[in-house]
C-alpha cells in the first residue's frame, strides 16, 4: 500500500490558488489536479474546507501545532467558519 501524502495547511492554500489561477486562464480543473498531483475530489473537499482562507491567515493565527495533516487538526473555529481560533482538536 502506498504511503499516505499529507499537505499542511499552507500547502493546501498555495495549491488552491494556483489551481484557481490556472482555471482562471481557461485551462480544466482536471488537468491542473493532474499537475499537483492530486484527484479532483481531493482538490473540491479542500476548496469546502480552506476556500475562503489567505495563506498570512493561515501563518499568524495558527499556531505550529495546529499545522498539522488537514481537517482534524484545525482550529474549532476555522471548521465552523468563524473567526481564528488558537483551540485546535
Amino acid at each position: 500500500m502506498a504511503r499516505r501524502k499529507r499537505h499542511t495547511p499552507e500547502q493546501i492554500i498555495s495549491m488552491l490558488r494556483a489551481i484557481e489561477v490556472a482555471v482562471a486562464q481557461g485551462r480544466t480543473v482536471a488537468e491542473t489536479c493532474r499537475e499537483h498531483a492530486i484527484s479532483e475530489q481531493t482538490y473540491y473537499r479542500w476548496r469546502a474546507e480552506f476556500g475562503g482562507l489567505k495563506l498570512a491567515f493561515c501563518r499568524t493565527r495558527w499556531p505550529p501545532s495546529c499545522r498539522g495533516s488537514g481537517r482534524r487538526n484545525l482550529p474549532v473555529r476555522a471548521r465552523q467558519g468563524g473567526g481564528g481560533a488558537t483551540t485546535c482538536l
